[in-house]
């Protein structure tokens, strides 16, 4: 699509940098992003309030991932646009795909 990608990593092991694609320690680039996709992590290693000085450019920030089942309005009224969670549809499903340790996309069919 051809759109530039910047990831904000904490662990040097996963820094690399591509043509159209970076991963780097310095949340500061993040200024020149119009959109930034965040996921639940910065919720759960309480990095958000980190980098929230960094979306300022951003016209749509979103986080989401299964972690995200949490009350919006703290996190919109903070500057967040989106928010994007999953919810465990059929319990007794999901548990037994667990223990087995399937794979995400399947997973997926217990859940929404």
């Amino acid at each position: 699509m051809g759109i530039a990608l910047t990831v904000i990593e904490l662990d040097e092991q996963w820094l690399q940098q591509g043509d159209r694609f970076e991963v780097t320690m310095q949340p500061e680039k993040l200024g020149d992003c119009s959109k930034v996709i965040c996921t639940g992590t910065v919720l759960v290693n309480q990095t958000l309030d980190d980098l929230l000085p960094h979306f300022s450019n951003a016209s749509q920030v979103f986080i989401v991932g299964p972690t995200v089942g949490c009350l919006p309005d703290p996190l919109f009224d903070r500057g967040i646009t989106h928010l994007g969670g999953s919810t465990v549809l059929n319990k007794a499903q999901f548990l037994q795909l667990w223990q087995a340790q399937e794979s995400g996309a399947t997973l997926a069919d217990a859940m929404c």
